[in-house]
């Protein structure tokens, strides 16, 4: 575990940067002009969906609304990667409904 403010988050939202599939144009911009845009690398950038999930908002007084917290922030995961239900096979989109349409 690293100490506080040693860019844990930063080099986080920089992955989900480079590898994001949603709005990889204008990610790409955001290498222009480093090192990393003239590596074999840069074949790799917008070509994957990214979940980025943190736990520093889950907090509560007791366990149970923690796990509703959670819940919840899963189920906003689904709906954000709705998109990517229709390559699913049967069961697994399925189970992608019962999660987003979980009471």
């Amino acid at each position: 575990m690293c100490p506080r403010r040693f860019g844990k988050t930063l080099n986080m939202s920089m992955l989900k940067y480079f590898f994001d599939i949603q709005q990889k144009e204008e990610n790409r911009k955001l290498f222009n002009n480093l090192f990393i845009e003239n590596s074999k690398y840069i074949s790799e950038q917008g070509k994957y969906p990214i979940i980025f999930l943190s736990f520093k908002d889950l907090k509560a007084k007791n366990w149970e609304n923690s796990i509703f917290k959670l819940k919840n922030q899963l189920k906003d995961l689904y709906k954000e990667f709705l998109y990517l239900k229709g390559s699913l096979d049967e069961i697994s989109q399925e189970d992608f409904n019962k999660i987003i349409y979980e009471r």
